[in-house]
């Protein structure tokens, strides 16, 4: 898929896990401009919690948040949430099981959505 097309991103329930209040709020100032719905968790913890009680398409997660390894963050989503949500990765690709996508720590926008294009595709 041509991720430079229209693609309708307003039924995309999006979930942002990052320690950093900063990163988060620009995350999802930057993503809700494009009619994304965006939730965002500043721990492993409570964004389980909530993914176990709301229907989520993509999650972001930092590959460094503090509370729990991101490993095991990204296997409790796959095997105890749902195998159908997409797990995006912030930081530098590594064998890590169940992740769909690393993505650049320098946060590049056009870049994060043009991945999130491609993990819905």
């Amino acid at each position: 898929m041509d991720t430079s097309t229209k693609l309708d991103l307003s039924s995309v329930n999006l979930m942002i896990i990052h320690s950093s209040n900063m990163i988060r709020a620009f995350l999802k100032n930057s993503i809700m401009k494009y009619e994304i719905k965006v939730n965002d968790f500043s721990n492993g913890v409570d964004a389980i919690n909530e993914l176990k009680k709301v229907d989520y398409d993509i999650v972001i997660v930092d590959k460094y948040i503090s509370d729990v390894r991101v490993e095991e963050l990204v296997r409790t989503i796959k095997e105890d949430i749902s195998s159908n949500i997409k797990i995006m990765v912030i930081g530098n690709q590594e064998n890590i099981d169940y992740v769909d996508m690393f993505i650049s720590e320098e946060l590049n926008m056009n870049d994060i959505i043009n991945n999130i294009k491609k993990v819905l595709s």
